[in-house]
């Protein structure tokens, strides 16, 4: 398996970085995080994640937790900026992060740091094997999960769900977030006009 990294400031490719193919294609679109300066991919069917260092050009593959092999997964960004994945079974929304190891490089495996139950949040009519989770907000730690009734968010800060969307046929979310700084003054050249104040 090979990546390259195209740079704008000098316009050309880097050299390729390599890892032993895994056997499994990288998933389609938001299955993937950035997390510091390190890109991680979910391959297909929950086989592993593929990590790649920007800074050092180095790609690597990182095993799931059983648990999470062939299940309905998402990549997500943890609060302290950590890797972290959120995993749906049995209408149970089982969130992990990737603790880090005693060496500079080191990993100690994955821990399973939530367990939301579903039935609590989301009306009966939601919960069927359609249940799928299919994006995350960065930033905002919101998980999006497509019923057959609708798009639920689940706020993981607050535990609490709420009715974004009223059909199901979304097979992945792309939050967006945008922000508008209101200009208290417009600049101008010209000077004050007669009669007003700047104070």
């Amino acid at each position: 398996m090979l990546s390259y990294v195209y740079s704008s400031e000098t316009a050309a490719w880097s050299e390729g970085a390599s890892a032993q193919y895994p056997g499994y294609e990288i998933a389609s679109v938001p299955r993937s995080a950035l997390s510091g300066n390190t890109l991680y991919f979910l391959l297909w069917f929950g086989r592993g994640v593929v990590k790649y260092d920007l800074g050092a050009r180095e790609m690597s593959l990182i095993g799931l937790p059983s648990e999470c092999i062939l299940g309905r997964n998402v990549l997500m960004v943890t609060e302290d900026g950590g890797l972290g994945i959120a995993n749906l079974a049995n209408y149970r929304l089982c969130l992990w992060s990737r603790e880090a190891g005693t060496g500079p490089d080191e990993d100690a495996g994955w821990v399973q740091s939530g367990d939301i139950d579903l039935k609590r949040l989301l009306p009966d009519e939601a919960l069927s094997e359609s249940l799928n989770v299919v994006g995350f907000a960065y930033g905002i730690s919101v998980i999006f999960l497509r019923s057959i009734v609708g798009i639920f968010t689940i706020d993981l800060k607050s535990c609490q769900a709420k009715k974004v969307y009223k059909r199901g046929l979304c097979n992945y979310t792309l939050p967006y977030m945008s922000f508008c700084t209101p200009v208290l003054r417009t600049a101008s050249t010209e000077g004050p006009k007669p009669g007003t104040s700047i104070a």
